[in-house]
């Protein structure tokens, strides 16, 4: 048998066909199919490991790997209308079972790539909760309260693009000098109230 500049050629064109009838999935990844022959994005997603596909077909791989993003510079209203700035962390991730719906709004953008959207969704959410609650609860005894009822309204927002949101944490809250040291003046006199209190009874 004489190979042939055109056998070869042959050769490596079925090779490609074949080659282009597979695709393979990493850990922690989704497959978003589009195909051209059956109008586009198709509303089902492939698993992790080697697949199968129409040679035409082309799979976007998505990323649902958890990741902690840092938002700063959420500024939020109270209700006595005071404001706050906050620094927040926030762990999301791309739902397996939702990534349709979030790559046929952002295609095959990261969550990185959508930072802004991500941080005016939680600065709404935020400033939603906020605004019921005055600003020595933001800052002080109702802070986890708020933390957890912003971050059941964020997730309800935020699924519909197919984004899970695991955890936010507020790790900085800047309402200025002033509001920070009548709250410390505050917090001071209330400890001095329960010591008077406690040697009265003595």
């Amino acid at each position: 048998f004489k190979i042939t500049k055109r056998s070869l050629l042959g050769f490596l064109w079925l090779l490609l066909i074949l080659l282009g009838c597979f695709t393979n999935i990493g850990a922690n990844k989704v497959g978003i199919v589009y195909n051209p022959l059956k109008g586009g994005i198709q509303n089902y997603t492939l698993g992790q490991g080697y697949k199968s596909k129409n040679p035409l077909t082309k799979v976007y791989k998505i990323d649902t790997e958890v990741k902690e993003l840092k938002f700063e510079n959420i500024s939020v209203q109270t209700n006595d209308a005071q404001f706050v700035n906050a620094i927040i962390k926030a762990q999301v991730k791309i739902d397996p079972n939702s990534a349709f719906e979030y790559f046929s709004r952002y295609r095959n953008k990261t969550l990185e790539d959508i930072s802004s959207v991500l941080s005016s969704t939680i600065q709404k959410q935020l400033e939603t909760v906020t605004t019921q609650y005055n600003i020595m609860d933001v800052l002080g005894a109702k802070r986890d309260e708020i933390v957890n009822k912003s971050l059941e309204l964020i997730q309800s927002e935020l699924s519909k693009d197919g984004i899970s949101v695991l955890r936010i944490t507020l790790v900085d809250t800047d309402a200025g000098q002033d509001i920070e040291t009548a709250i410390a003046n505050e917090t001071v006199a209330k400890k001095e109230a329960v010591t008077a209190e406690k040697k009265k009874k003595k």
